[in-house]
């Protein structure tokens, strides 16, 4: 009998077959996967640029201020022409951001509905034995929060490739434009690795129990909500709501904890980027008096800075979001793959019907070799009425799902 795994699947490393397989769904919509990484590349570009134009800007706007200024109108003309640039450059940083966001959204809740879809018509058809053995909270689980969770790792990873462009482009800028300033500022880098090597298990950890948390809850609600009638009539109502209180309790112990991993991430990397900011001041304040670097160069450097650390705290969570992809996708395949045991053949028999209905040597059991019915045999004719009647657990109702093909007999 088919059956699917436990929800409580802690971590789950990289697997090129689960993602294989959901490329289809991402392929359909790859035009607009393009554009949107097409505007995120330009979105980068733009990103690495200004800075670059700002440090023009202000090397033209002391040379106002210096007497050896040969053509003051060129210089202004220049500084006119680089303010241009500035907001051009921000149009196109602003509207990338738009476009891209939208785009990649808009893909994201398309391959989600897809997903859902195809499980849904998937579920429709497998067999009845298979659903009289699974808990619908666990099914909706997978219907609701691990499609989420696909989608939440489609649009991350798009933008993860932004990113790590964006990293590698700013170390290139900051070792082109003074190589002794860049590799100074670049010391902290590794305390950030040093960082995450400590967070990131434990991070990891904090997640996937939150997720595993709020399967396990969101299981036991949809149970409790399909079988209220059941509950009701044994007077369970008290019992089922201690046991919903403790798993939203362990939920909420486990969300408190994932959160503050989360949470540490920030203040590490503003400490990181104040650390480069006192060495940009320091030592790029020396080289500025030494004539070694322009004030611009410093002060581009420091935007660079600003903007340095962002997408590496990004990545690291986008990480652990596409772990949590990595378990849900093995979860919702596990679905997609449940075997559809009755099926109608292909090139089925032409056998006249005279609405009759017969049973010849029929065997039949829930559970192998606990045979509810064993050679068993009965004819009704056309127009015929028949009661069955029998003790529980004899086979009336079994009758009426083999009569219904809700099974197949053994």
């Amino acid at each position: 009998m088919v059956s699917l795994s436990d929800e409580d699947i802690r971590s789950r490393s990289f697997d090129y077959n689960i993602i294989k397989r959901f490329m289809p769904y991402v392929m359909v919509y790859k035009k607009d996967v393009f554009l949107g990484f097409f505007f995120i590349m330009l979105l980068t570009g733009a990103s690495l640029l200004i800075p670059l134009v700002v440090k023009n800007l202000i090397d033209k706007s002391d040379c106002l201020v210096g007497a050896s200024c040969q053509d003051i109108d060129q210089v202004k003309n220049s500084i006119l022409i680089g303010l241009l640039q500035f907001l051009g450059l921000a149009v196109i940083v602003a509207s990338s951001i738009f476009l891209s966001d939208s785009i990649i959204e808009k893909v994201g809740e398309n391959i989600l509905l897809d997903l859902r879809k195809k499980m849904f018509m998937h579920l429709q058809d497998v067999s009845i034995s298979f659903m009289d053995k699974t808990d619908v909270g666990r099914l909706m689980s997978r219907l609701q929060g691990d499609v989420a969770a696909m989608q939440e790792a489609l649009q991350t990873s798009v933008f993860a490739i932004g990113d790590f462009v964006l990293i590698c482009g700013i170390i290139t800028v900051l070792l082109s434009m003074n190589l002794q300033l860049g590799i100074m500022t670049l010391l902290v880098m590794p305390l950030m690795v040093i960082v995450r090597m400590f967070w990131l298990p434990r991070a990891r950890e904090a997640f996937l129990d939150a997720r595993v948390k709020s399967s396990a809850a969101t299981s036991y609600l949809a149970e409790n909500i399909n079988g209220i009638r059941t509950i009701q009539s044994f007077n369970r109502q008290q019992f089922n709501s201690l046991v919903y209180e403790n798993k939203a309790n362990e939920l909420l112990r486990a969300q408190l904890r994932a959160s503050k991993f989360s949470s540490l991430m920030l203040p590490t990397v503003e400490t990181l980027t104040g650390i480069s900011f006192a060495i940009i001041i320091i030592v790029g304040a020396s080289l500025v008096i030494n004539d070694k670097i322009t004030a611009g160069v410093m002060v581009a450097y420091m935007l660079l800075v600003q903007r340095f650390f962002d997408p590496i705290r990004t990545i690291s969570m986008q990480y652990n979001s596409m772990q949590r992809a990595m378990a849900s996708g093995y979860r919702i395949f596990e679905v997609l793959d449940i075997p559809v045991t009755i099926k109608d053949p292909k090139k089925p028999l032409d056998c006249p019907l005279d609405g009759s209905i017969k049973f010849d040597n029929v065997s039949f059991a829930y559970v192998e070799q606990n045979y509810i019915l064993k050679d068993f045999n009965l004819t009704i004719e056309n127009g015929e009425r028949i009661g069955i009647v029998g003790p529980t657990g004899a086979g009336k109702s079994t009758i009426s799902n083999l009569i219904h093909r809700f099974y197949d007999p053994k």
